[in-house]
């Protein structure tokens, strides 16, 4: 039996997810944010405008971190963070790799999240200490300890915003020799496919809180080590509630995480 937080992320992505399905291949109008890589549709705000109205409905005395609403403090303790459409570009162009994540944060530690796929219908749930799920049935990553027989998503903005192009390039040429290959949805699809295990690994290298939040519970619970591309743990405490913060990531059984890590380090301390 699945408990109060996780019941209410399971019906709220699902209609999220309905209401951003029934617009998938129609021509999306977008308006581009301040990132040239980022840009928002109205179906971001009308996902973003259901899950908040749920959340306030739900957990009255709960503050929401939204991606197109930033934040709505009233328990600096107790926050919901949002992404209405992960994969925003993707769903605008009509490419089906896109979902929507929420988190359910407590004292800067993120207890229980959701990642709805709506094209595949996917469902990724967890909760600190009580399993990960995918479709209701309970799901760990892959055993593969070998990095050159995986798969591994490598993706990252047009930006400088963590590191320089030339670095963002050196991780590429770091990575192809020593995986089978790369992958890149850019979006919430990779995340959940590392930490299903269909992925070896995930490195990213700009996310905002809204993007890692929902991954971590999920990732961990089924066997996954979550950190930043130094190795170092993803913390959500009051200081990081923060819309312009970037987070890096790198995800993968604990394995591939040190195999990752080695190939890395010496790109990022170039």
């Amino acid at each position: 039996m699945h408990s109060k937080d996780l019941l209410f992320i399971d019906t709220t992505l699902r209609q999220a997810g309905s209401l951003i399905l029934s617009a998938f291949g129609e021509k999306v109008q977008s308006t581009q944010k301040k990132e040239k890589s980022q840009i928002v549709t109205a179906l971001d705000l009308a996902s973003e405008t259901l899950i908040i109205s749920a959340i306030k409905n739900s957990y009255p005395q709960s503050s929401v971190l939204a991606e197109e609403s930033g934040l709505l403090i009233k328990d600096d303790a107790d926050y919901w963070v949002v992404d209405p459409i992960d994969g925003t570009s993707n769903f605008a162009n009509g490419i089906p790799w896109f979902g929507v994540m929420i988190a359910h944060v407590r004292e800067g530690d993120a207890v229980a999240s959701g990642i709805y796929l709506p094209v595949s219908d996917e469902m990724y749930l967890a909760e600190k200490n009580k399993g990960a799920f995918k479709n209701g049935m309970r799901f760990e990553v892959s055993r593969e300890a070998n990095l050159t027989k995986t798969l591994v998503g490598y993706g990252m903005d047009g930006s400088e915003t963590s590191c320089s192009y030339q670095k963002k390039a050196g991780i590429f040429k770091a990575l192809l020799p020593n995986v089978l290959n790369l992958r890149s949805t850019n979006s919430a699809v990779d995340y959940a496919y590392a930490a299903e295990g269909k992925l070896g690994g995930l490195i990213n290298l700009e996310n905002r809180i809204w993007d890692v939040a929902p991954i971590v519970p999920i990732a961990r619970e089924a066997g996954c080590i979550v950190s930043d591309v130094f190795g170092k743990p993803l913390s959500f405490q009051k200081e990081n509630m923060n819309a312009s913060r970037n987070f890096t990531l790198l995800l993968a059984s604990q394995p591939l995480h040190a195999a990752l890590l080695t190939i890395i380090r010496p790109v990022l301390s170039e």
